[in-house]
């Protein structure tokens, strides 16, 4: 069952999956951070109706926004941008996410996160993705940044990194 939120999750897979790969350029409405995966996904929530929470800094955990006054001379906050900054956000700060105990219980604009192994911190998540799709079977279809990719069946995503690292699914 959905929290109780009005948030659009049509509006949040569509933005997703326009923006998922360059059609015959880069079309997203935004600037792309080098490791766009988490900044892809808060655009697309945020295309669904999540709002901003603005702070007077750039907190790690507390604030979640896409522009950054002067004289700070990032456009978001960490939260908007970073993996285990938006968990931290997302799940313990603000609430606005709760855990799934897998992916069978995953629906349409849900995020799946995982750690990456020598690029992430051990037990923290390196790479955020979202549900915008669905097998016939049912398995979830990913889409996400930084490797643009639209649709892959998670089931693939599990299989290339069946070596220990761990994965994190949320109901948004």
């Amino acid at each position: 069952m959905r929290p109780t939120a009005a948030y659009d999750y049509r509006a949040m897979v569509d933005f997703a999956t326009r923006h998922a790969t360059p059609q015959p350029e880069d079309n997203v409405p935004y600037e792309r951070d080098t490791n766009d995966c988490t900044n892809f996904i808060s655009h697309s929530l945020a295309a669904g109706g999540w709002a901003e929470e603005v702070g007077w800094y750039q907190s790690d955990s507390a604030w979640w926004y896409n522009f950054n006054p002067w004289p700070f001379p990032d456009n978001h906050s960490y939260t908007w941008g970073g993996a285990v900054n938006w968990q931290r956000f997302a799940r313990d700060e603000s609430k606005r996410v709760y855990e799934l105990s897998g992916p069978s219980g995953l629906g349409i604009a849900d995020v799946v996160q995982f750690e990456i192994f020598g690029y992430s911190d051990p037990g923290e998540p390196g790479h955020t993705m979202m549900v915008t799709d669905f097998t016939a079977d049912g398995t979830p279809k990913i889409s996400y940044h930084t490797n643009d990719t639209l649709n892959k069946p998670i089931s693939e995503i599990l299989a290339a990194h069946d070596d220990g690292e761990r994965f994190w699914y949320f109901r948004t």
